[in-house]
């Protein structure tokens, strides 16, 4: 069995053993994850918060100085007015995968799963054998159905 499912910050892949936590769902990617492991400072999320920094810097940056040439050009412009915010939600949209994270979760370590609405509950026992829990959001009902196929198959609550 291989499925896949879509979360808000990513995708959610899931084969005969494990559950994996991706930031794009390609399955190439989940061969090189580890299990999710508490560390209180990991190079990788800084240099992601570093990239989403830059991203969001440079968006910002051409919004006001859209904003500013076009009150000084003294022609207020429509399609700057409107333009310039809708590039700013497509570029948010274009983002919010990077704050994401990936990693595994072996079957045979997940302790609960519970659905409401639209989220999904799993807990499980990290690398340190520590009760872990997250959170994703805005699954569809495609993936609570896959999610429902997986908690049956693992005889979880």
């Amino acid at each position: 069995m291989k499925e896949w499912l879509k979360h808000k910050y990513g995708f959610i892949n899931i084969d005969d053993e494990n559950v994996y936590v991706t930031k794009t769902g390609n399955w190439s990617e989940v061969s090189g994850l580890k299990e999710k492991n508490y560390k209180p400072f990991k190079f990788a999320d800084f240099r992601t918060k570093l990239k989403i920094g830059i991203y969001l810097f440079i968006v910002f940056g051409i919004i006001l100085f859209g904003f500013i040439s076009n009150i000084l050009s003294g022609n207020i412009s429509l399609l700057i007015i409107v333009g310039l915010p809708v590039l700013g939600y497509t570029a948010f949209q274009y983002i919010i995968p990077e704050f994401g994270s990936s990693f595994v979760i072996p079957k045979n370590k997940i302790t609960d799963i519970r659905t409401d609405e639209s989220d999904l509950y799993i807990e499980f026992l990290d690398a340190n054998d520590q009760n872990t829990s997250n959170i994703f959001r805005s699954l569809d009902q495609k993936g609570l159905k896959t999610i429902n196929k997986v908690k049956d198959a693992t005889n979880i609550n």
